[in-house]
């Protein structure tokens, strides 16, 4: 018998033995609000800042001081979680593996992020050199259920990504950070996605790879 208690990970069945490739001062984890710290989305900072430091990992937290855009195109806020993403990956030269995490998520697990992602590469057969990128499959809402509608596969949430650091991983971000000159055109989408939706790049980025 198993008891699992509410906001705990039971990682079973999971007999892998071997080390996960990072130390635990090897894994970075990312966090980004457009707000001010001082506002009610510290509570989730605080949280995640010591998890990190129970388990040994490295915590950064990333907000804006000026309004989002990329090269003089406005750009909502949430877009330049992606620039926290890419400039967090240039900047911390001492991690292997970073987790970036929307500032409404907390991680719950009772375990080390290296035994959780031991235990996912395990369970998926997850060749993180060739494919160094997770993303979370979105849930229902209009985003992704519109997506369905107008002919992509599938729909992925921005919210939590985390990346093995990598040649392929780093030009993945930056592909990504860059679609925000793309036409407002570039995609099936319809809404503008630049100032209101971000999935839909995901989307695009995905189907092109």
């Amino acid at each position: 018998m198993h008891v699992v208690r509410g906001g705990h990970e039971v990682l079973l069945p999971f007999s892998r033995t071997e080390s996960f490739f990072a130390a635990p001062h090897e894994i970075t984890i990312v966090q980004f609000d457009s707000r001010p710290l001082s506002s009610y989305w510290n509570t989730s900072v605080m949280w995640n800042a010591a998890y990190a430091k129970r388990f040994s990992h490295n915590f950064l937290f990333w907000s804006l001081s000026k309004p989002c855009n990329f090269k003089g195109i406005p750009l909502s806020a949430s877009w330049c979680k992606l620039k926290a993403m890419v400039d967090a990956d240039r900047a911390d030269h001492g991690a292997k593996v970073m987790l970036f995490l929307d500032s409404d998520a907390i991680i719950t697990a009772g375990y080390s992020m290296g035994a959780i992602l031991s235990f996912v590469q395990d369970y998926l057969s997850w060749n993180m050199t060739t494919k160094p990128v997770a993303f979370n499959q979105d849930g229902p809402g209009y985003a992704c259920s519109t997506s369905f509608r107008i002919g992509y596969p599938l729909c992925l949430n921005s919210g939590t990504v985390v990346w093995m650091k990598s040649r392929i991983s780093s030009s993945i971000l930056k592909s990504w950070w860059r679609m925000a000159t793309k036409d407002i055109s570039a995609t099936k989408f319809p809404m503008d996605w630049r100032t209101k939706v971000l999935s839909v790049l995901i989307i695009s980025l995905n189907c092109s790879r």
